[in-house]
């Protein structure tokens, strides 16, 4: 059950989409917890990247402004970055948000194994996996955390509590792969998630949703 602050940043990212014509709703809607978690244990001298920089709605929702210091055009790159800046800046944690669908491509995947790897020693990049189940209009059907659970630093979360995620960061899990629904928070966007991952709500829609998250 999503809490009134979630249910204002959903409220949010809807009316500016609403008002641009233009958003990926069902990505944004299964991050914002994750953001939120991020943002009540973020320091001013820590970094943030959004990966899947398609949810940017939702990181302005949540933090004012677009904080991202790497702009993302083509997915796969964020994990890198991270882990570039993580060892240029060791007394700062570096927070990325990385949708699973982007873990499809090598880059990603690439960087990942890296950062999990001998070779990176540090433990100031903390790498947050939206498992919403989906690669933009298709379906995942093997659940990425398979392929890494059981590591020592990684962990399966609840990705809509954002007290479970600050606890297992806590814990100095430092790879969270975090359980989503793509379209959190609005019964036809969940059971739609396709189609919203680009449209927006027709007029009776954006109704019927700031209802729902009213």
């Amino acid at each position: 059950m999503l809490n009134d602050l979630s249910k204002e940043i959903r409220r949010e990212v809807l009316t500016e989409a609403y008002k641009h014509k233009h958003g990926h709703i069902a990505s944004c809607f299964s991050c914002v917890e994750i953001l939120l978690a991020i943002k009540e244990i973020m320091k001013p001298e820590d970094f943030f990247i959004l990966s899947k920089g398609h949810a940017i709605l939702a990181e302005i929702a949540v933090f004012g402004k677009e904080i991202s210091c790497f702009k993302t055009g083509s997915l796969g790159h964020g994990i890198g970055v991270g882990a570039g800046i993580a060892l240029a800046n060791p007394e700062s944690n570096v927070y990325v948000v990385v949708g699973d669908g982007e873990l499809q491509e090598g880059s990603s995947l690439e960087a990942l194994n890296f950062i999990m790897g001998p070779a990176f020693d540090r433990d100031n990049l903390i790498v947050l996996i939206d498992e919403n189940h989906f690669q933009a209009s298709r379906k995942i059907h093997w659940p990425l955390h398979k392929d890494y659970i059981g590591k020592s630093c990684v962990s399966l979360v609840d990705g809509h509590r954002p007290d479970k995620i600050i606890e297992e960061i806590q814990f100095n899990y430092r790879i969270l792969f975090c359980e989503t629904t793509k379209g959190m928070g609005v019964s036809f966007i969940e059971a739609n998630p396709v189609r919203f991952h680009t449209d927006i709500c027709t007029e009776i829609e954006q109704s019927q949703a700031l209802q729902e998250l009213s």
